[in-house]
């Protein structure tokens, strides 16, 4: 079965087993009292596939979901939604996955692609109404984000409403993290990146979606400020923190004002989880020029500094820069190239790479301006 934090219920809902193991799912129960003492017990049951239409699944999963939401049954609402997504055909089973037990996890679904998406949309409703009942802790702030990758893991059958709706629900969720001082796990880190990456390809970054894209593409930005910020909580000086997970290569690090601005040199690879270490972001400059290029007054150069670096596989600005078409920007991207080649829209040579800097705790990056030259 799946692993549960934090979590305390009379009834589970199982995900189908392996056929590798003939459907076996082994199970193990701990009970602590208020005195500390502790039992345990363990136990195997099969748990068979059955064929549903997604119409059956979605009646079923609703009803479910529905009636714990209504007694306030957090744990049991996530069973239900995680035992739901893993009744759908994900991407990597599309694909023609050579796991045979990933392939014995997903039921018989035989339904349209419409039915698909309303599922999906069904089940975001649901997650949204368990956040609404569930305690800010670090355990159900994963579970919540397992939940939200098992809805967003076949961009195909998400719509344009579905991968906003989604996308918001990070934001909201890193902001109650944040705002909770609770910090953040790496399993939670390691479920927006992947989620984040699973949205990349859906409607939502389609290129006839143009006027929205650049907005789409800012909120992206920002899911990744406060994933920084959580994980940086409480983070002493010269601590970094790495999410390294699908198109995602981030890197987080706090230091002070004055290292900072020295001779301090940082890159993805400092991490430890990313081979990229040429990517590196560098200040040239003393504290009164970040004061004056910021208009941070206040800030000494013994001040704490939060900084993050990232690059995207995924060009997140492809559609927005549709009308970049033949300009000057774009001739000037392309002047290496020939024939056909030299006309087209800006050209990324690289990963789009981002730098901020943000004062200690802070998810909003620093404005900088007027930077001095070499800085």
């Amino acid at each position: 079965g799946d692993e549960r934090s934090d979590a305390s219920y009379d009834g589970v809902t199982l995900s189908v087993g392996s056929n590798i193991t003939n459907y076996t799912v082994g199970c193990f129960s701990e009970v602590i009292d208020s005195y500390g003492a502790v039992g345990s017990a363990t136990t195997s049951v099969r748990v068979r596939t059955q064929t549903l239409t997604t119409k059956q699944l979605q009646n079923i999963s609703e009803n479910k979901a529905r009636d714990f939401i209504d007694k306030k049954d957090v744990d049991g609402v996530k069973q239900i939604l995680s035992a739901t997504s893993r009744g759908m055909k994900s991407k990597k089973d599309r694909k023609g996955s050579s796991s045979s037990s990933s392939k014995s996890r997903v039921r018989s679904l035989l339904g349209s692609q419409t039915d698909e998406e309303i599922l999906r949309a069904s089940m975001l409703s649901n997650l949204w109404a368990t956040y609404e009942i569930t305690t800010i802790t670090i355990g159900d702030v994963a579970s919540l984000l397992s939940n939200l990758l098992g809805i967003v893991d076949t961009p195909s059958e998400v719509t344009y409403d579905v991968a906003s709706g989604s996308h918001y629900f990070l934001q909201t969720i890193l902001r109650a993290t944040i705002g909770a001082q609770i910090g953040i796990s790496t399993t939670s880190i390691e479920y927006i990146g992947e989620s984040l990456t699973y949205i990349f390809e859906t409607q939502w970054f389609n290129e006839t979606q143009l006027e929205s894209s650049s907005i789409n593409a800012k909120n992206v930005t920002n899911v990744l400020s406060l994933t920084s910020s959580a994980q940086l909580y409480n983070a002493y000086d010269g601590v970094g923190y790495t999410l390294k997970y699908g198109d995602i290569d981030m890197y987080s690090y706090r230091t002070a004002t004055s290292t900072l601005l020295g001779d301090k040199t940082i890159s993805l690879s400092n991490g430890g989880s990313s081979s990229d270490s040429i990517t590196s972001m560098y200040f040239n400059a003393d504290t009164s020029d970040l004061i004056t290029a910021s208009g941070e007054s206040s800030l000494v150069s013994t001040d704490l500094l939060d900084t993050k670096i990232y690059t995207l596989s995924t060009n997140i600005y492809s559609a927005a820069l549709k009308g970049t078409y033949n300009t000057p920007a774009a001739s000037a991207s392309r002047l290496d190239l020939t024939g056909s080649d030299l006309n087209g829209q800006v050209l990324f040579r690289s990963k789009l790479t981002s730098v901020e800097v943000s004062l200690q705790g802070s998810a909003d990056p620093m404005v900088i301006r007027s930077l001095p030259a070499g800085m």
